[in-house]
């Protein structure tokens, strides 16, 4: 009697440690723990697009300090100009004096230096004291 209990023991142990120990045997697959639909491709566009803008305010430094001659400073911003124009989506023309500027939530991109202004409100940039020009409502 005493044999048939610990079988019945030894069994229980080892089906217990079966399934406790399967999903250790399993093959890893890369899952999301949640998915919302288009959230993704946005974020992935615009840290694209903010890497390419900070990119091209890193090369035109270097190019100001002359550490890059004009022909390899004109190779490697087209190359980011071209990465810029495949986001042709965020970048609009104001009705004012029709230079294109990238709006989007994250703020507005400064046409002097290329910084990007996080605090829409702000109507200079903070890097090197650009200040917008003031649009002249219908009304005032």
């Amino acid at each position: 009697m005493n044999i048939v209990l610990i079988g019945v023991v030894i069994v229980a142990l080892g089906a217990a440690l079966l399934i406790v120990l399967w999903p250790l045997f399993q093959e890893q697959r890369a899952r999301p723990l949640f998915f919302v639909k288009g959230r993704d491709r946005r974020r992935e566009r615009e840290q694209s697009r903010r890497m390419a803008l900070e990119n091209l305010r890193d090369l035109n430094i270097e190019h100001e300090l002359g550490k890059l001659s004009d022909s390899e400073f004109s190779e490697m911003a087209g190359g980011l100009t071209g990465d810029l124009g495949s986001h042709a989506d965020a970048v609009e023309k104001p009705a004012g004096d029709g230079k294109p500027t990238l709006s989007n939530r994250l703020g507005w991109v400064c046409p002097a230096c290329g910084n990007l202004v996080r605090n829409r409100e702000l109507d200079f940039c903070h890097q090197c004291g650009y200040r917008e020009p003031k649009t002249k409502e219908a009304g005032a």
